[in-house]
């Protein structure tokens, strides 16, 4: 739930696809939902997380918790395994 105005509104779910993000210092990539640090954008595709990249130098991503990643510890990213229903809009 969220508020807007003087009512409160419920989330809606989206379901986005997930993306293995390997960063540096980590033995296995984070898979999951990729969110612009500001909350109010998410990535679908490949051109969506490279205009979160260069708006933000960094992404969030959701895998069973919430991970803050600079640009300069990406490594690369590649296509995630599933599918994740996803609260929109973030809070």
């Amino acid at each position: 739930m969220y508020k807007r105005g003087e009512e409160l509104v419920m989330s809606e779910k989206v379901n986005v696809p997930t993306f293995e993000v390997h960063v540096a210092f980590r033995e296995h990539p984070l898979d999951g939902a990729v969110v612009a640090p500001n909350k109010k954008s998410y990535a679908s595709d490949f051109p969506e997380i490279d205009e979160i990249l260069q708006s933000h130098r960094a992404l969030l991503v959701y895998d069973s918790k919430w991970h803050y990643i600079p640009l300069h510890q990406i490594q690369y990213v590649t296509k995630g395994k599933q599918r994740f229903l996803l609260p929109w809009p973030l809070v």
